[in-house]
């Protein structure tokens, strides 16, 4: 069985996308994350979580990983 959930129709994206951000935690998620989570497109993924951060319900941090830099996702309390 994959841990990986799939998009619902019934619940609006951005809410599904808070709800996984939620519970994350202080880790955060990353895009790749949840592209792999719910299913989505880099594009659609990327604009949902500018959407979040635009309201004020996230943070993004950037986070180093060997040469690259990994920009991670914070939900704020």
């Amino acid at each position: 069985m994959s841990s990986s959930r799939k998009i619902v129709c019934e619940t609006p994206l951005l809410k599904q996308v808070y709800n996984e951000l939620k519970t994350t935690g202080k880790a955060g998620l990353s895009i790749c994350e949840l592209m792999a989570q719910l299913g989505l497109q880099y594009y659609d993924a990327r604009t949902v979580m500018r959407n979040i951060c635009r309201k004020g319900l996230a943070v993004s941090t950037l986070h180093d990983q060997g040469k690259s830099e990994i920009r991670r996702f914070v939900f704020m309390h």
